[in-house]
């Protein structure tokens, strides 16, 4: 029987499209995108766009460093995976295997690269061997950041757009905001944190454990020593110590919030927006990754009539290559397939065609293939709310539709502004009417005032019944004859209230405060056995509370 090496699968277009997880057809548009996430990465400005014969994609980073047979090797399809994506960042990549797609898509179709970089313009030929050779060198007027130029060969199909991922990369990296911390503990489950360290080699492990979000300085020496592991190189770690380490290490820093990570924002894509934060726990045993994620969705409404969805799926704000189509099913729900996602979304508009946006901003999405396919499945219920509430917006703001409301927006958002308002605790009227009063101006352009929000309240009460834990400020005060107390009138106080034995069989509520001083004055509250209740010129719903004890 014949054998090869994985590596040689990079030199023929079928072996190619296998190692790069799609169709021959989008090769093209893959190598430009892989090439581009690269320069993306440098976090400054890139430039893209055709070049005669082929393409360039440029940064202005600090450029490649080291030799030239250094610079070849990047590009060499035999070189080793490296990457940097072992550590888990919500960054762009997963497998460090994209340079080895341009070499390999270079040569299987008998193309052309050339790198340029301080002040050099390197001509660059990937071999059959596996190696790259370098063909020219060039002095030229190039000393900051880096340009890739690239032609196909005719064994790659033709593209008509061949820059569209990589378009949509860059638009989704022209604002918002991105995670500036560390890698987390909380992000490995034991299997993983064991291979990120044996992957370190013989760097010292407390060097390793200070480079992780909130272990820096003398707390790695710390959980280093807590997990019995002083002086230890990585290679000399073991799977039950780096799950010890592990243990240790997240016993002394907190997780990463999903708000940390960033997010794109609603401002990058002229459409309606969303967003969902969330936790996934991945892995096996008990000490599970928590991955942290957020997702965005911006939703149009392109046609009243129809029923097309179009889906732009990325992650991490770079385009998945795996193919994931959305559509309608019988019932006109909208439905996603592809990526490990299979669900229908029964809340979403059932008419009209749709152009719909997703990116998951996470430091680790689980990948099926060597193509980088994502697995989505653990965000799949966040997918389903962005795309409900973005879709839902884009169907109002819908000329043809009717003119959306304030009540509207605050029963369509009052479940998670509830949550947010109170994250468990009790909370006031108050605090959820700053929750909401920001929603409510974004979406219907004008100010949530008090009076209507409480009258919104009140009658979603009086339908549905009390929103758990929430309370109401005092507004006014109880006065008890015989003894002169006086209590605020809130609905916290009226919950605790006891009545006390014989001291009045009467209530007499003010709505106006300032009577009843005058009424104590001439004791009438005892000549009358009479309570009274004073609510500041509101019928207030602790008064109503107080009168139905």
């Amino acid at each position: 029987m014949a054998e090869r090496e994985d590596w040689t699968l990079f030199r023929t277009v079928e072996g190619l499209q296998q190692r790069a997880g799609v169709p021959v057809a989008w090769l093209r548009r893959l190598v430009l995108k892989e090439l581009g996430d690269n320069a993306l990465d440098t976090q400054t400005p890139v430039e893209a766009g055709e070049v005669e014969g082929g393409y360039f994609v440029a940064d202005h980073g600090r450029g490649l460093t080291g030799t030239l047979e250094e610079i070849a090797e990047l590009f060499s399809i035999r070189r080793p995976m490296r990457s940097s994506k072992l550590i888990r960042l919500p960054q762009r990549g997963a497998l460090g295997n994209g340079l080895r797609v341009v070499a390999g898509a270079v040569l299987a179709s008998q193309g052309w690269l050339v790198v340029i970089t301080h002040n050099r313009r390197i001509e660059l030929a990937p071999q059959a061997d596996g190696s790259t050779k370098v063909v020219k060198v060039t002095s030229v007027d190039y000393p900051v950041g880096t340009r890739i130029e690239i032609g196909f060969g005719a064994a790659l199909p033709h593209d008509d757009n061949p820059l569209a991922w990589l378009q949509q990369a860059m638009a989704a990296n022209a604002g918002g905001r991105s995670y500036d911390g560390a890698s987390s503990p909380y992000w490995y489950d034991p299997a993983q944190f064991h291979e990120l360290i044996l992957a370190h080699g013989t760097q010292p492990l407390r060097l390793l454990v200070a480079h992780l979000d909130g272990c820096s300085g003398g707390k790695a020496g710390e959980i280093v020593a807590a997990a019995g592991l002083d002086r230890q190189a990585c290679t000399d770690v073991t799977r039950q110590q780096a799950t010890a380490l592990l243990a240790a290490a997240r016993k002394r820093v907190r997780p990463v919030n999903p708000e940390r990570l960033g997010c794109i924002g609603r401002e990058v894509i002229a459409s309606w927006y969303a967003i969902e934060h969330g936790k996934a726990f991945i892995g096996s045993g008990e000490l599970q990754a928590e991955i942290p994620f957020v997702v965005e969705a911006w939703a149009e409404k392109v046609s009243t009539a129809g029923n097309q969805i179009g889906l732009a799926m990325l992650v991490n704000r770079t385009p998945v290559t795996d193919q994931i189509r959305a559509f309608r099913d019988e019932d006109k729900d909208i439905c996603v397939f592809g990526c490990g996602l299979n669900t229908g979304f029964t809340e979403t508009p059932t008419k009209g065609s749709y152009a719909i946006w997703v990116n998951v901003t996470t430091p680790y999405c689980p990948v099926t293939s060597d193509g980088k396919a994502p697995n989505l499945d653990p965000f799949s219920d966040a997918i389903c709310d962005a795309i409900t509430t973005a879709t839902k917006k884009a169907q109002r703001a819908t000329a043809s539709e009717r003119k959306v409301s304030q009540k509207d927006v605050v029963l369509e958002h009052l479940g998670d502004a509830v949550e947010h308002a109170g994250g468990g605790s009790r909370f006031n009227q108050r605090q959820l009417m700053y929750v909401l009063r920001p929603i409510v101006r974004e979406e219907v352009g004008q100010e949530l005032k008090e009076g209507n929000f409480n009258s919104i309240i009140t009658g979603y009460e009086a339908e549905h019944g009390d929103i758990p834990k929430m309370y109401r400020e005092p507004r006014g005060s109880i006065y008890h004859p015989h003894r002169g107390d006086e209590i605020p009138l809130g609905t916290l106080t009226v919950e605790g209230y006891e009545r006390p034995p014989w001291l009045y069989n009467k209530i007499v509520l003010i709505e106006k405060q300032g009577w009843d001083e005058a009424l104590r004055d001439v004791q009438w509250p005892e000549r009358h056995d009479c309570m009274l209740m004073s609510s500041k010129g509101f019928t207030t719903r602790a008064a109503k509370d107080r009168e139905t004890q």
